[in-house]
């Protein structure tokens, strides 16, 4: 792998003789753990990351040192590189009309590893949908950091990939650099956690039957919020419906769940419906 992450470097004459040194087991593992980039990607929420140029690849194409920067100083050039980006082919940089900032939450954090060297990631949450190519080419030229853009779309896996402690990665920065376009301040762990969502519940409960029965375990206790995440996911709005659904389709899990409260269906309709409805009752 090229020193520089596989990132193309500035635009310009190339250099008399290809540069090439081996990248740290490392970041190689890093890079892997996180993901190809995906150069059509067209996404709200973006995982980034900015980690080191060994030392002979930083002499030979004069990229910066990743280490000599801080989390506010790395907030404000990725700011700055969605905001006014470089022009490309002719076209604007941004879209012409076009004014406000596009960031709505900026999250920073850095990151030791045992040889002491550093590596940055950062969490971007967009008002609108945007290809991060432009961005990552204005990053290059403009402040010499070659990125990786990952394919992680989804706001609360990218935050807890950052700020959640797990066994895989025992050691999160304790101090994230969080930025928000109006000044408001965020719960990072609040926001790790993933909204709810009828048939992805239902989803993730049929794979725990499926990966009990392959165990040859108990499967986990099938409760309320799985049979609510069933009635919504497949529309049972009937109690008639519910019933012929469960018999025809149900898990055992269900079936037993649904016999036991038979009396109960339609009160339990009657909660999905309203747990469905309360965002935009709230609203």
């Amino acid at each position: 792998m090229a020193g520089v992450l596989s990132t193309a470097l500035p635009a310009g004459p190339p250099p008399a003789k290809r540069m090439r040194s081996k990248s740290c087991p490392l970041y190689t593992a890093l890079l892997e753990e996180l993901g190809a980039e995906n150069g059509a990607a067209n996404q709200t929420v973006y995982l980034g990351t900015i980690s080191r140029v060994l030392p002979a690849a930083r002499a030979a194409t004069g990229l910066r040192d990743v280490g000599s920067v801080n989390k506010a100083e790395l907030s404000t050039m990725l700011r700055d590189c969605v905001d006014d980006p470089v022009s490309t082919g002719g076209a604007p940089g941004r879209p012409r009309g076009e004014a406000g900032p596009r960031i709505d939450l900026l999250v920073v954090v850095q990151e030791f590893h045992s040889d002491g060297s550093v590596h940055f990631h950062f969490v971007m949450k967009l008002f609108k949908n945007m290809r991060f190519k432009q961005v990552k080419l204005t990053l290059m030229q403009r402040y010499k950091l070659p990125s990786h853009w990952s394919t992680h779309s989804r706001l609360d896996t990218a935050i807890r990939y950052v700020h959640v402690r797990c066994a895989k990665k025992p050691v999160v920065d304790a101090e994230p650099f969080v930025w928000t376009h109006d000044g408001r301040e965020v719960d990072l762990i609040e926001l790790t956690r993933e909204p709810f969502m009828a048939r992805a519940w239902r989803k993730r409960r049929e794979a725990a039957e499926m990966n009990a029965a392959v165990e040859d375990k108990k499967a986990p206790a099938f409760n309320k919020l799985d049979f609510m995440a069933l009635i919504l996911s497949k529309h049972l709005r009937t109690k008639a419906f519910l019933l012929s659904y469960i018999q025809d389709h149900g898990s055992q899990a269900a079936q037993l769940f649904a016999s036991k409260h038979q009396r109960r269906l339609v009160e339990y309709i009657e909660d999905a419906q309203e747990w469905a409805d309360a965002k935009a009752t709230a609203g």
